[in-house]
């Protein structure tokens, strides 16, 4: 969802929106990282599409 929200801010043309979806992405990334969870594999473990 974090990624979505930030490609639907650069698309609207909001920088400063984009600029909170960017930092809230960087957020959750590093959440997911830390807790031992590859932010990038799919639901089966194969990475984004």
């Amino acid at each position: 969802m974090a990624r979505a929200a930030v490609e639907a801010a650069r698309e609207a043309g909001d920088a400063f929106s984009v600029a909170v979806a960017e930092d809230e992405l960087d957020d959750a990334l590093r959440l997911a990282r830390n807790s031992g969870v590859d932010p990038d594999a799919g639901p089966e473990g194969r990475g984004r599409a």
